[in-house]
Parts: C-alpha cells; sequence; structure tokens
C-alpha cells in the first residue's frame, strides 16, 4: 500500500512557507504525482542508501494559488514518498535545487535529507515521528 509520510522536520520547514502551501497541497501534489509520473521540469536527482534504507530523491515542481515552488521527495521502497524540503521557485534554493550545486546549496539538502531520514527511522507506534496518509 502507498503512503505519504509527511516528519515533524517537513512540518518546521512548510510552516516558514505557510502563506503559499500547505500540508494538503503537498499531499494532493505528490498524489498527482503517483498517478501521472513526472512533468516538464521534474527529475530524478539520485539514489541515497542509509543502513537497509534505499531512498531515490525526486525533485518535483508545484504551484499553488499563485505561488511556484519546487521540493524533494524521497521514495522509499517505490510505495512510502516522503518530502524531504521545499522552496519557493524564487527562494535561495528553488531554482538550483541539486546535491551538485553549490557547496551552500549541497550542504543544506544533505542536512534535510539526514533529518528527515533520521524520524523516518526513529518512529515508533509510542514516540510517532510523522504523519501519515494513505494513497489510493
Amino acid at each position: 500500500m502507498k503512503r505519504i509520510l509527511i516528519t515533524g522536520y517537513f512540518r518546521k520547514l512548510l510552516k516558514k512557507l505557510r502563506k503559499h502551501f500547505d500540508e494538503q497541497d503537498i499531499t494532493d501534489d505528490i498524489k498527482e504525482f503517483v498517478r501521472i509520473g513526472f512533468r516538464k521540469g521534474e527529475s530524478r536527482l539520485t539514489t541515497e542508501i542509509f543502513g537497509d534504507v534505499t531512498v531515490e530523491i525526486v525533485k518535483l515542481r508545484i504551484r499553488v494559488h499563485n505561488s511556484a515552488g519546487r521540493y524533494l521527495i524521497g521514495i522509499i521502497d517505490g510505495n512510502e514518498y516522503l518530502p524531504i524540503f521545499i522552496d519557493l521557485k524564487t527562494g535561495c534554493y528553488g531554482r538550483n535545487m541539486s546535491f551538485n550545486a553549490d557547496k551552500k546549496t549541497a550542504s543544506m539538502l544533505e542536512s534535510a535529507l539526514e533529518n528527515t531520514l533520521a524520524d523516518y527511522l526513529e518512529h515508533t507506534e509510542e514516540h510517532p515521528m510523522f504523519t501519515e496518509y494513505l494513497i489510493e
């Protein structure tokens, strides 16, 4: 069963952009991506391995309420979609959001990936670290 996992770390990033996007916008956009696949300007960036978890990193575009943004999601085992980072297209990182960009951008994205995966790996029933949305 496919599902979207929104971590606390991503929720903090989203809070900074709350006048542009909300959690529902992101989940709707990921559901659309799962349904139709890549659109213009969207791409597969890299595949990272953390312990026994293999994550495929994908860059997606979102347009909501006249705000354009870019965000990264990690796809785990082809059925778990984990948003990692989001920025406005006109923001610091939005245009060149890539792991092989300048050092500042690459280190920030690596840090975001580590924080998101830490939340994912530390999740337990007693201490939930993410919110789960099922994809129909």
